[in-house]
Order: C-alpha cells, then sequence, then structure tokens
C-alpha cells in the first residue's frame, strides 16, 4: 500500500530531504469556470525516485513534452534535475532553451524536421531520434560541421508502440 505524500503540514519532507516545498501553481480563466492546477514538486520527485528504484541500473528520462504536458518543462526540469540520467521532448526551440539550463543529456523524440534543424542540435550536443533516411541525412551533413554527434536510430519492427 503506496502511503499519500505530502509535506504541506511540516518544513522538513523525507521525499525532498529537507529541501523547501516547491509548488506551482497554473491558474487559468479563459473558461466558464475557473481551472486552478498545483503541482506538488516534492510529490513529482517522490514519484520519480520510485520509478528510478524499480529499474535497478537504467537510465531514467524524464519526458517533458509538450511543455511536460502543460505543466510548465522548466518547473519540471528543475524539480527532477537531481534524479533524471536527461530528458526527452519534441520540439528543439525548447529543447535549445532547456539546454541552457541542463548539461544532462537532451533527447529529441521525433528528431528534426530539416537539414538547419539538425545542425542547431548537434552544435547544442542534442540528441537527435532518426525516424527515417532523410533525418539520418540531415544528421550525416550535421556531423560534418561539428566535432561529435549523438543519433537514436528507429527501428520499426512492426509492433508499433509496443515494440
Amino acid at each position: 500500500k503506496t502511503k499519500r505524500h505530502s509535506c504541506v503540514k511540516s518544513k522538513k519532507c523525507v521525499f525532498c530531504h529537507g529541501q523547501r516545498q516547491i509548488f506551482l501553481k497554473i491558474n487559468k480563466m479563459n473558461s466558464f469556470r475557473p481551472i486552478s492546477l498545483h503541482i506538488d514538486g516534492c510529490a513529482l520527485r517522490h514519484n520519480f525516485e520510485v520509478v528510478k528504484k524499480n529499474v535497478g541500473k537504467s537510465k531514467v528520462y524524464a519526458v517533458i513534452k509538450a511543455n511536460a504536458y502543460g505543466c510548465d518543462d522548466a518547473f519540471v526540469l528543475d524539480v527532477l534535475h537531481p534524479f533524471a540520467d536527461g530528458f526527452a521532448l519534441l520540439e528543439l526551440p525548447r529543447a535549445l532553451l532547456l539546454r541552457k539550463k541542463t548539461n544532462k543529456p537532451l533527447l529529441l523524440l521525433e528528431g528534426v524536421f530539416d537539414k538547419t534543424e539538425a545542425i542547431e542540435a548537434a552544435k547544442a550536443n542534442i540528441t537527435m531520434l532518426c525516424h527515417n533516411l532523410e533525418q539520418l541525412s540531415w544528421a550525416m551533413d550535421a556531423a560534418k560541421k561539428v566535432e561529435q554527434i549523438q543519433l537514436v536510430l528507429k527501428f520499426n519492427t512492426g509492433m508499433k508502440r509496443l515494440g
């Protein structure tokens, strides 16, 4: 049975290792009813640590695509930075912004969309996923302009997202 975590009541949280509570509050007023989202950074860290403990020596990346699913990717990066082995995103512009905040690996899950993006990603040491020959060609061109390039090659085994 999982114990519900909330460190609002105490100043020192076992999940945060005594650090101050981190909260993000987002208000959306563009509907008939005010909607408010509260993200407990301590709970997010705790959940991530649970995953890390259960995967052995495997590396665990925090997927922060789509602005961390609307939870603010910069906030999630700050909260999970000490724990995540790297971060995965979709858009190169977001990855370039986050590159200024971390030296940890960044992975573009959809790769790049043209030769210029491939060069920018390579220069910023952002790993590109290659889904097709066109992306691989752009990456090969980018490799000529930098000392080192990091690629992940996707092979479709026929199982799509299951394999």
